[in-house]
């Protein structure tokens, strides 16, 4: 089934949701990204509504070129290699939002919760796993300090986090250049659950693959490629 043929309260929307909150949110951090903001900020820029405290996307993308969002089809398709109908549209919406986000709390931000975080280098780890698990920890506080600006009916239910860690891990290995190996992302679970066992008999790499399996295919399915 076609992402537009889906209820969009059905549980396997809102399983796609929370894959697509962990893959986008991953790939905002891809450099090759970048090129597309100076044209999305020009679009949003123009269409920035005026009533104090608004929330400009929804109005903003309404007005965003068609010319634009097909040249984000196209980027989506062969810059990122995604092949999806629906990347392009919703790399738009992600990079807006980003944008709008930038300009919306810098005036009126949400009061920041109570967290403590400390990070530090382990012994014997090299630099490629600190920095990955240093960006597993920043994307968990983003995450957590994201839900507390939304309303409170808007907050994530704290069980799908997982989904979205699949979603990450979906762009680490299959999207990211260079791509990490399933054998990396599995080493940085192995090191966050602390297991004892090595990490061939602790079923890390396993959970990995499986995940990563699991948002291919309903990316593809939705994307009208199955």
């Amino acid at each position: 089934m076609r992402r537009d043929q889906e209820d969009s309260g059905s549980p396997t929307a809102e399983r796609f949701r929370r894959y697509c909150d962990g893959f986008m949110g991953a790939l905002l951090t891809d450099p090759r990204v970048d090129e597309l903001r100076p044209e999305i900020a020009s679009a949003l820029g123009v269409a920035w509504p005026s009533s104090p405290g608004a929330d400009p996307l929804p109005v903003a993308m309404e007005r965003v070129p068609k010319e634009l969002r097909a040249r984000a089809d196209q980027f989506a398709r062969e810059t990122l290699g995604l092949p999806w109908s629906w990347a392009g549209r919703t790399l738009l919406v992600w990079i807006a939002r980003d944008i709008v986000a930038v300009d919306r709390f810098s005036v009126a931000s949400v009061p920041a919760p109570p967290i403590a975080w400390r990070f530090a280098t382990r012994d014997g780890e090299s630099c490629a796993d600190a920095r990955a698990r240093l960006r597993t920890e920043y994307e968990q506080m983003d995450r957590a300090l994201r839900a507390h600006e939304r309303e409170p009916g808007e907050r994530l239910p704290k069980h799908g986090d997982h989904l979205e860690t699949w979603g990450r891990w979906f762009y680490e290995a299959r999207v990211q250049k260079p791509p990490r190996s399933v054998s990396a992302i599995a080493g940085e679970l192995d090191n966050h659950r602390r297991h004892v066992e090595p990490l061939t008999d602790c079923g890390c790499r396993q959970t990995v693959t499986d995940g990563i399996a699991a948002v291919a295919r309903l990316f593809n399915e939705w994307g009208g490629l199955e």
